[in-house]
């Protein structure tokens, strides 16, 4: 089990085989922007995010292919850092290119790192 930041809107799971997670988040109040998000477009999803080597490599080769940019962020905690460059789809939706290669944690969380119980 993993301890992740504690909100009062919404409730996440995160599932995991191998390399792969998936986060499933529910809003849990009517007006929040996930609820507002399924109202619109119903299930589905907002952010698809692929494990890639470079991020800002990745991230500058789809820019010069016609991609829009939605973010370019680095993350830091006690854990390592993490680059999370983001492009524009279709809809709504973002694709999100995640550099973990100095990140040695479990899970990244923007507040601590996550731990297993």
């Amino acid at each position: 089990m993993l301890a992740l930041k504690l909100v009062w809107d919404r409730v996440s799971y995160v599932l995991q085989q191998d390399k792969i997670r998936i986060v499933l988040t529910a809003s849990l109040l009517p007006g929040t922007e996930i609820a507002e998000h399924v109202a619109e477009h119903g299930d589905g999803v907002k952010v698809l995010a692929l494990w890639v080597d470079d991020a800002e490599q990745a991230f500058y080769t789809a820019l010069s292919r016609g991609a829009e940019a939605a973010a370019f962020k680095t993350l830091r905690n006690d854990d390592g850092e993490v680059v999370l460059a983001a492009i524009k789809t279709y809809g709504d939706t973002i694709h999100t290119l995640v550099e973990r290669k100095n990140y040695k944690g479990i899970f990244r969380n923007t507040r601590r790192s996550c731990r297993k119980w």
